[in-house]
Parts: structure tokens; C-alpha cells; sequence
């Protein structure tokens, strides 16, 4: 009787054990399973970092590309604008010149006329 309360207690004792083992296993799969999400986790985390970094890269790129052809194009008109004044500036100069040479010469012609 012994002998069989001793098989009965070892062989309980045994099953146990493989079940306390089938349980152990299950859990360091999960664990392991969660580490995996984990770590997958953390490649989507960067990959979408990287993204929205490459994102902002291209959109700050092209805000500088639009920002320097508003730049470009504000210039070439200022410059224009310059132009056209400068070109006025010496129309007018001309025409004063020219209007002050008319007037000297009729003062000549005038002068000369009383004289003569």
C-alpha cells in the first residue's frame, strides 16, 4: 500500500511537473511573442519617424524653392522698376539738356539780331 501511495504521489508529483513545464513553455512563448511586437513595434515607430522626417525635409525644401523664386522673380522686378527709372532719369536729362541748349540758342540768335 506503501508502494502504491508512493507510485500514486510520483506519478501526480510528475504530472504536475510537465503541466507546471507546458506552462512555462507557454508563457516564455507569449513572452517571447510580446518581445517580438515589441521590437516591431519599435521598426514602425522608427520607420514612421523617419518618414515624417523626410516628409518635413521635402516640404521645408520646397517652401525654401518657392520662397527663393518669389525672391528671384521680387528682384528681377525691382530691378526692371530700377530701369525704367534710370532710363526716364536720363530721357529727362536729355530733354533738359536739349530744352537749355534751344533757349541759349535763341538767346544767341536774339542777341545777335539786336547787335547786328
Amino acid at each position: 500500500a506503501a508502494w502504491a501511495a508512493l507510485h500514486t504521489l510520483l506519478h501526480s508529483a510528475t504530472k504536475e511537473r510537465s503541466e507546471l513545464m507546458v506552462s512555462v513553455a507557454r508563457q516564455e512563448s507569449l513572452i517571447a511573442e510580446m518581445h517580438q511586437q515589441a521590437e516591431q513595434a519599435d521598426i514602425d515607430n522608427e520607420e514612421n519617424v523617419r518618414r515624417l522626417q523626410d516628409k518635413a525635409d521635402q516640404e521645408q525644401q520646397e517652401a525654401l524653392h518657392a520662397a527663393r523664386l518669389r525672391f528671384d522673380s521680387e528682384l528681377q522686378q525691382k530691378l526692371q522698376e530700377q530701369r525704367q527709372e534710370e532710363a526716364k532719369a536720363r530721357a529727362d536729362a536729355v530733354a533738359e539738356v536739349s530744352e537749355q541748349a534751344e533757349h541759349d540758342k535763341a538767346t544767341a540768335l536774339a542777341e545777335a539780331r539786336e547787335a547786328g
